[in-house]
């Protein structure tokens, strides 16, 4: 039987998104593009409504103030307006939110909140709700609270009340996707709540580009990439400086902005084997990083959420069939840690050193067979096949 289900999380439209990325000094393109995938996958098991705002930094890291209409007017979704100033913007998500499920209940049939994440405004509206007759599904994607490097005092004890909100909240929630084990077993649901594991979804297909050639060595230039927000504590300083250890043919791209883009510019300074592209999205995004050799991740995995969240961007390197070389994080699954290749630690030199092993290595892995496996698990129909069975639970 078809469900009616109620995202609640952040996938307003592509135009709205694409304005306030250039604005934001570390827009949340990973965030939007998981909403899409889904929100995609609720649509195969009922009718999904999407209640929706969008996912920026408070004012001024985002200089945009007001943020009031989408401009998409489509059938079944809602875009939840807000001022981005701390304290209003929560505020406004919360009344609104809370809102828009109250007007839109259907009373006397069963009805599926999936909410996107741990945002307390939502979380909240979430399990009022309740009230009125609705099921709550947690789709989790990464911890709450997590702190940042820029963050200060008062934003790091805001957010320290806030994980503490969610986890005596998350105990009223019927069910919930995580991406680890760590989630279930670190945060205070009910005893015996049902759960599925989904570190992410795979696209249906490779996006674009052909296969990697299987011996890199033979190339004049060998580009190695990593794409996502830039920041001290996600491993990119060190990337950088390991281009010194590295022969001047291996050139280091990065694509992307953050609050210190600029610091590690300075960084990079007299490396001529380092490029920085800026922040790219859609088609352009997509030609350029096809266009790479190696693509990396090196998130540290002594951060405590990494024990938590599983990156989407290898699920993305993945299926562009590249070799991918990630640090050991926690939250990769046993069942595709065969998929990668690894740092074991993220100091300059053994990241260089692990770069050019890849480079120079005799046996080579088949690259197209790791998105093959990664896809046979966590496609979208078998992602939405764990969906489906978590649903009827509740």
């Amino acid at each position: 039987m078809k469900q009616n289900i109620f995202y609640l999380g952040f996938c307003p439209s592509v135009d709205l998104m694409d304005d306030l990325y250039r604005l934001d000094s570390r827009p949340s393109v990973q965030t939007v593009k998981y909403a899409k995938k889904i929100i995609s996958i609720l649509e195969r098991g009922g009718t999904v409504v999407n209640i929706s705002t969008a996912p920026i930094q408070d004012y001024p890291k985002c200089k945009k103030l007001f943020i009031f209409t989408d401009g998409d007017y489509v059938e079944k979704k809602i875009f939840i307006p807000f001022i981005n100033v701390l304290g209003l913007k929560q505020c406004f998500r919360f009344l609104f939110s809370l809102y828009y499920l109250i007007l839109n209940a259907n009373r006397g049939q069963r009805s599926i909140i999936v909410l996107h994440g741990v945002h307390l405004p939502f979380v909240l509206s979430a399990i009022i709700s309740k009230i009125i007759g609705y099921k709550v599904v947690l789709y989790a994607t990464d911890p709450a609270g997590v702190v940042l490097v820029n963050d200060g005092f008062v934003i790091k004890f805001l957010k320290m009340v806030d994980k503490n909100v969610i986890n005596a909240l998350l105990k009223f929630v019927d069910g919930a996707v995580v991406p680890s084990m760590t989630f279930i077993k670190n945060y205070k649901f009910r005893e015996n709540i049902p759960f599925q594991i989904v570190p992410g979804i795979m696209e249906k297909t490779p996006l674009i580009g052909g296969l990697t050639p299987p011996n890199l060595s033979l190339k004049p230039s060998v580009s190695v990439c990593y794409s996502g927000s830039l920041y001290r504590n996600n491993g990119i300083e060190n990337l950088i400086r390991s281009a010194r250890h590295l022969p001047k043919n291996v050139n280091i791209h990065i694509v992307g902005e953050g609050e210190d883009s600029g610091y590690l510019e300075k960084v990079s300074q007299g490396l001529g084997n380092v490029f920085f592209h800026g922040f790219k999205s859609g088609s352009e995004y997509l030609e350029l990083v096809a266009n790479m050799d190696i693509l990396v991740n090196v998130r540290s995995p002594t951060q405590d959420f990494t024990y938590y969240s599983f990156p989407s961007k290898l699920f993305e390197y993945l299926s562009l069939n590249k070799f991918v070389i990630t640090t050991r994080l926690h939250s990769i699954p046993a069942e595709i840690s065969g998929c990668f290749d690894y740092f074991d630690s993220t100091d300059p030199k053994h990241i260089a050193n692990k770069i050019q092993s890849i480079i120079h290595r005799n046996k080579y892995k088949k690259v197209e067979s790791n998105y093959s496996l990664a896809y046979e698990h966590y496609s979208a129909d078998g992602v939405s096949r764990k969906i489906n069975t978590l649903v009827s639970s509740i």
